[in-house]
């Protein structure tokens, strides 16, 4: 009976293949695949309507759970129809979320964005802090997170395409996607950095060069203040110091010196974002922007710029060591 049992299960998890399977012929590019565990996926593409109702393959949200027998959900991806409309009316036709062992890229009506980057180090690091204030994920997280580098998939969400309008291809499956964030063969031009120390009380202050920054460059640190409930919230959950450190096209995230999944950009994904924003919020005076960036993005290729935020230490814990450059 227990071998019975299992049947339905496993024809369940067939069909939710079948359905996948029938979205895209070739399964996301995954680098140095590994030898004895490997999840490739094809690009599912998931069309909304007009009232925000997905369907995939033309069966909507409530027939795939049916069909499958519940192993293919997305009634939970139902969308405003507002947001819909809002979509349309910019010619937003689709969004492209692709997942590979080196990050998570993003694409807009096929257009790449500033995209996420990690590797086995800033994986190891979100699984050692989320374990550290949520045990019992711990086990779950060393198991899980290992295997991003080891699975890839291709999500597009396709948009009603306003009357009149030309249809935009998605990305090309034939271009390979990879990082074209490249370390910088020059030393920066810039360096900044910024220790703000934070008292019980939540009050910040930068030792020595307070009335410079207010003075000449217009900070004031009191835009900066936490309450004391924030305070004790962060002693609790035993967090000493964030830093923020922009280097080499990247945001690098340290929470108590662990370097987490950072934000990686080139200088076109930066200008296919600000587009995205003019479209999507009627901005009209492009021409300023775009001399605004010609200005601006040569500049932060040359800075090197560290923002550390550091908080009172537990009593009776050891101080953790900021994170080395």
């Amino acid at each position: 009976m227990k071998r019975l049992s299992r049947w339905p299960l496993l024809l369940s998890f067939l069909l939710a293949v079948i359905v996948v399977a029938g979205c895209a012929s070739t399964p996301t590019e995954i680098a140095s695949p590994s030898p004895d565990f490997l999840i490739s996926l094809p690009r599912v593409a998931i069309d909304i309507d007009a009232n925000g109702v997905p369907s995939v393959l033309g069966f909507d949200t409530n027939q795939l759970y049916k069909i499958t027998g519940g192993q293919v959900d997305l009634r939970w991806m139902r969308m405003d129809p507002a947001l819909v409309q809002w979509f349309t009316a910019t010619d937003l036709q689709h969004v492209e979320m692709v997942q590979k062992e080196d990050g998570l890229y993003i694409f807009t009506n096929g257009q790449a964005l500033p995209h996420v980057a990690w590797d086995q180090q800033t994986l190891e690091s979100v699984g050692d802090l989320i374990g550290d204030y949520y045990p019992n994920m711990e086990v779950f997280l060393v198991k899980f997170l290992p295997f991003l580098q080891r699975m890839g998939w291709d999500v597009v969400l396709r948009f009603p395409v306003a009357e009149g309008a030309a249809e935009i291809p998605l990305r090309d499956l034939s271009q390979t996607i990879t990082s074209t964030v490249m370390a910088q063969s020059q030393p920066s031009a810039i360096q900044l950095r910024f220790l703000v120390n934070y008292n019980e009380d939540g009050v910040p202050a930068v030792p020595g060069a307070e009335a410079l920054l207010r003075n000449m460059l217009g900070i004031q640190l009191q835009q900066l203040r936490l309450t004391p409930q924030a305070i004790q919230a962060l002693q609790a959950a035993g967090i000493q110091h964030f830093t923020f450190r922009v280097h080499n096209n990247r945001l690098y995230i340290f929470v108590n010196g662990k370097v987490l999944p950072n934000l990686a950009w080139d200088e076109q994904g930066i200008r296919n974002g600000v587009a995205l924003i003019e479209k999507l919020y009627y901005v009209q005076d492009t021409a300023s922007l775009n001399q605004m960036l010609d200005t601006l993005l040569p500049l932060l290729e040359s800075v090197e710029g560290e923002l550390i935020l550091q908080f009172p230490v537990r009593p009776g814990a050891s101080p953790i060591p900021l994170p080395t450059s």
